[in-house]
């Protein structure tokens, strides 16, 4: 008897051992995806061709890096702060050029939500990290290239959703005493970009009332802090040049937003794998609590009725078709990342003793080495043709996602340096002067600015309405500069 029970004791602690190898063995797969489709995209199409929105970003970073902060927006206007240009202008100490450091941001945060719950789910069921690599696996190509260029969305976004994860996955009293700062800077992110308000019925899934009290509370606070910036803008009414658009909401505009396709395709892209992956989880996962389900239900709708209220704006309208730069994509980039914190979810709510062999008790008599071989060379095999078909997506479309009818100007970065090369050559003494551009060039004028630290203020539509001032005051002499 005694002897059976210490073999019984060996083989589940082999067992248990085998199950956490297959858990880092899935987790190593997945970080190593992330990084390989992450390099695709930046060497392949978003280092290759820039906007002027992304390299005012990185003008932003670095004047912030010098220690000059102008104006607490998106430089012009008075709505959307740009946390990447804030936190890139650290990367731009280290020696980083301002463009690579908001663009290094931005591809960091967008892969910190998924990659940054790989590890915590590590005392978790493979299912879990399998359910977050299906869904990054499902989301769209062009959706890859949006959410990783150098914009303020994706990091506000991404932000917003880990802190919300860790409040997710918060267990113990000292975490749980960091939920007011977890909300203030989830309040923060919502206010610094109203798309992030997409991720707000997540705050449906943390446990306890006196926990949601006390994250709702500091997430109103959150976001009132972030609104002080709108006073400075009250304050300074000179410092405008782009204006926001009054938002409204209307059936009409919901029914016109929906019935167009270019709208209603890109969303369910990303909207259904989604809701399928979170299906299938609930259907699968006998042992997920009543609670959580109920959780998970009652933010789901929530969830939905964010998006309805989006699509019943004109808002939703201002982008076009085919172009990265100015995509419909940039409004839904939060779709995905609730569905990742659905997914924090009913994994944070489940024991670590919950394990597969439970889940699926019809499945063939597999032993866990035998489960964790066949998921291992399965999401091996679905990472490579993914990454496979993103590098041939991207060459066949790369001209035409590039040169597709935008707003956004949008040029090869090689060609902007060439450019600015010859700018800054007209320039004599770019310690003592600066050049007056008569026109507008945004591309040019940001981008010279931005890529080799030229002292350059364009005549037309210039964002920084303080620059030409900054450089009289200390001295800098105008050289106006007329283009050819």
């Amino acid at each position: 008897m005694a002897q059976s029970f210490t073999f019984d004791l060996v083989q589940k602690r082999d067992h248990m051992r085998r199950w956490q190898s297959s858990r880092e063995g899935f987790k190593v797969l997945f970080l190593v995806f992330l990084l390989c489709q992450a390099a695709l995209v930046a060497a392949r199409f978003n280092w290759v061709y820039v906007d002027a929105d992304q390299l005012i970003t990185a003008v932003q970073a670095g004047w912030i890096a010098k220690g000059q902060i102008f104006e607490p927006n998106f430089y012009g206007q008075s709505y959307l702060i740009p946390l990447d240009a804030y936190l890139g202008s650290l990367l731009v100490l280290l020696g980083f050029t301002p463009l690579a450091a908001v663009q290094t941001c931005n591809i960091f945060f967008f892969n910190l939500a998924f990659g940054g719950l790989a590890f915590l789910f590590r005392k978790k069921s493979p299912v879990f990290l399998g359910a977050l690599g299906l869904l990054f696996l499902c989301l769209p190509f062009k959706f890859l290239i949006v959410a990783q260029m150098a914009r303020a969305f994706t990091t506000v976004i991404s932000i917003a959703c880990f802190v919300f994860a860790l409040c997710v996955f918060a267990g113990d009293d000292k975490t749980k005493k960091t939920h007011a700062i977890s909300g203030m800077i989830i309040g923060f992110c919502m206010g610094a970009f109203t798309g992030a308000f997409v991720l707000l019925p997540a705050i449906l899934l943390v446990r306890g009332r006196g926990l949601f009290f006390k994250l709702a509370a500091s997430v109103i606070v959150g976001f009132l802090l972030s609104k002080c910036a709108a006073v400075f803008y009250a304050l300074n009414p000179d410092y405008l040049v782009h204006h926001q658009s009054t938002l409204t909401f209307s059936a009409a505009d919901f029914f016109l937003n929906w019935q167009n396709p270019d709208i209603r395709r890109p969303l369910l892209q990303l909207f259904l794998p989604g809701f399928l992956i979170i299906s299938l989880l609930h259907a699968v996962y006998t042992r997920i609590p009543y609670w959580a389900r109920i959780q998970a239900i009652w933010a789901f709708l929530g969830f939905v009725g964010t998006l309805v209220l989006m699509l019943a704006t004109q808002k939703i309208r201002d982008f076009s078709a085919g172009s990265p730069f100015f995509s419909v994509e940039r409004m839904f980039i939060a779709v995905p990342f609730f569905f990742v914190l659905l997914i924090a979810h009913l994994a944070s709510s489940l024991e670590p003793k919950s394990q597969l062999r439970a889940t699926f008790p019809r499945l063939p008599n597999v032993s866990s080495r035998g489960w964790a071989i066949i998921g291992s060379v399965s999401l091996f095999l679905c990472f490579a043709v993914s990454v496979q078909r993103l590098n041939r997506y991207i060459s066949k479309n790369r001209d035409v996602l590039a040169h597709a009818p935008s707003p956004a100007v949008v040029t090869s970065l090689e060609k902007l340096t060439q450019e600015c090369l010859q700018i800054r050559q007209k320039l004599p003494n770019p310690s003592e002067n600066y050049l007056y551009f008569i026109g507008r060039n945004d591309t040019l004028v940001y981008g010279c600015s931005a890529l080799m630290n030229v002292p350059i203020v364009q005549s037309v539509y210039e964002r920084r309405t303080w620059l030409a001032r900054f450089y009289e005051q200390n001295g800098f002499r105008k050289i106006e500069y007329h283009p050819n």
